[in-house]
């Protein structure tokens, strides 16, 4: 995929790039290399759920990963799930630093 049609898609699914060549090169570069790790992982086959608690955090207009989805993590874990929705889009976390701060201290304190 040419860096011209990554960028459009990146922009399609909420990656923000910085509007500086260099910048964007870079941003551009991780975003990549991220989506490449994200379909190379298998968790595997049997079931091996974590010993403690999972917390979820979504962002209620995310188009990439809906917040419908949060519930699948009920299995990764023995413990009841936490899941928090914030408002706004996949960067949420750009935007809700304090926020998610405060539900992650309150959730694993």
């Amino acid at each position: 995929m040419t860096a011209e049609t990554f960028a459009g898609l990146a922009r399609d699914i909420g990656i923000p790039l910085p509007e500086e060549d260099r910048m964007r090169h870079e941003a551009l570069r991780s975003a990549r290399y991220a989506l490449s790790l994200i379909d190379a992982y298998r968790y595997g086959t049997r079931p091996r759920p974590l010993d403690y608690p999972v917390t979820v955090l979504t962002a209620r207009d995310d188009r990439v990963i809906p917040p419908s989805s949060a519930g699948r993590w009920a299995a990764m874990s023995r413990h009841p799930l936490i899941s928090h929705s914030f408002p706004g889009g996949h960067d949420y976390l750009l935007h809700s630093i304090a926020p998610v701060a405060r539900v992650l201290l309150a959730a694993h304190p």
